[in-house]
């Protein structure tokens, strides 16, 4: 929507060229026109930001197009306009009287405040795909900054705004065609910058949602308002500017204290959230201790899968015997403790995870450990994998149960079992042994 209504705006400025309407070019027949470079670079402009919002696209669209060509052709635009610009802004420097004029003096002169506002617009594009964006960011803010001023100094009329020097006035719809550019190329990286949080779904994005309009719009129409109150003759200019100043102090205080009452009843509600948490996380904790549970995960390195981090509970450090100062993180180091005899098995498990559907039963296995003191441990093991919203493996959990204790009642159950099937035979053998012998 933004980069239609810049280019737009272009290409009115060029029809009024063409058809010498000074209306198109300027809005007021008494202001700044857009000269035909500048509506060129808005056009310009219009294509680099809609070809950073769609280039992905093409690129999936036609995955046949070698990738310099699609960077090429999103840089080259953005190249020429720095590069104009640069050029405009140093004939400025050195007062050159023909300063702007880049088609001559017929086709309108590029302002100082143009020119500077192009090249924060090729710095923006160039970078936004840099690192973080910073730099991409910070000069398309500073960009709204500078077409913000001028439009301020257009509406209250104030020369000192909008006049950078005496032969350069942005004009009006330059400023709003720049203005929507670089809002447009805020737009297109939404995850960068100030901007993310406005695009945030928690109560974050919803205070500054709230803060942001009221704290941008609110004083400027205010201000607007009272000014054009003050000279239609309503009240004197003191009175209108306490009026004025008592205003903006209330509306803003009211929208300070809207954002913290949301931010208080979020941090109570937060607070009473971590504690639930908490108490469900220590009745969870005894529970395991008194089962001998203990728990294990993993961030799966699609690298080096051996590699990855481990975090253990506290009981599972008592059941693989390890000091949670001395334990190093590492999955080899678990893995160690195995019993060689069963490490293969262990592995195969971990890997039939990996196949497991969300809802079927976890993977199983009963294996033995030897801990650092040489203790050995029958262990039994639960293993899931989780995945993120692509379907890809983000980590492994594992719940492990020390079965030692029950699989030595489970054998001398047996035993006795045995034992008592021996006596039985051996009292049924004695009982045969009487009835059939010569004596009776």
């Amino acid at each position: 929507m933004a980069v239609a209504f810049a280019g737009a705006i272009a290409c009115v400025a060029l029809v009024g060229w063409m058809l010498a309407i000074p209306v198109l070019t300027s809005l007021r027949a008494d202001l700044a026109s857009t000269s035909v470079p500048t509506a060129i670079g808005l056009l310009l402009g219009c294509f680099s930001v809609w070809w950073i919002t769609s280039s992905g696209a093409l690129r999936t669209q036609r995955p046949g197009v070698p990738a310099d060509t699609l960077n090429w052709l999103e840089r080259v635009p953005s190249i020429v306009i720095g590069l104009t610009a640069v050029y405009v802004i140093a004939r400025y420097a050195v007062g050159d009287p023909l300063a702007g004029e880049l088609f001559g003096p017929t086709l309108g002169r590029v302002a100082l405040a143009t020119a500077i506002s192009f090249l924060l617009f090729s710095i923006a594009l160039l970078t936004l795909d840099f690192g973080r964006g910073g730099v991409g960011v910070t000069s398309a803010s500073l960009g709204l900054v500078v077409t913000g001023i001028d439009l301020t100094g257009h509406v209250y009329d104030v020369q000192a705004l909008y006049q950078v020097m005496p032969f350069t006035v942005m004009a009006v719809p330059t400023s709003l065609g720049l203005a929507a550019l670089f809002v447009a190329l805020l737009l297109a990286r939404p995850d960068r910058g100030w901007l993310r949080y406005a695009f945030r779904d928690d109560d974050i994005g919803g205070v500054f949602r709230l803060v942001l309009p009221a704290v941008a719009i609110v004083p400027p129409l205010l201000a607007f308002a009272a000014m054009r109150a003050m000279e239609s003759g309503l009240f004197e200019p003191s009175f209108g500017f306490a009026v004025l100043a008592v205003v903006t102090t209330v509306v803003l205080t009211t929208v300070v204290c809207s954002a913290t009452a949301w931010m208080s009843h979020v941090h109570a509600a937060l607070r009473e959230t971590r504690e639930a948490l908490l108490e469900n996380a220590q009745l969870l904790e005894v529970a395991m201790d008194i089962a001998h549970i203990g728990a294990w995960s993993a961030s799966i390195a699609q690298d080096a899968p051996d590699a990855s981090h481990v975090d253990l509970s506290t009981e599972a450090y008592g059941i693989f015997g390890l000091e949670k100062d001395a334990f190093d993180g590492r999955f080899d180091t678990v893995l160690a403790l195995v019993h060689s005899g069963d490490r293969d098995v262990v592995m195969d498990a971990n890997k039939a995870a990996f196949d497991r559907k969300r809802g079927e039963e976890p993977a199983s296995v009963n294996y033995r450990i030897i801990r650092p003191d040489g203790e050995e441990r029958w262990l039994r093991q639960q293993v899931r994998v989780l995945h993120d919203s692509g379907g890809q493996p983000l980590r492994i959990i594992g719940v492990v149960q020390d079965m030692t204790n029950a699989r030595l009642v489970d054998r001398r159950l047996a035993q006795a079992q045995k034992m008592e099937a021996i006596g039985s035979l051996t009292g049924v053998w004695r009982m045969i042994s009487i009835t059939c012998s010569p004596s009776l």
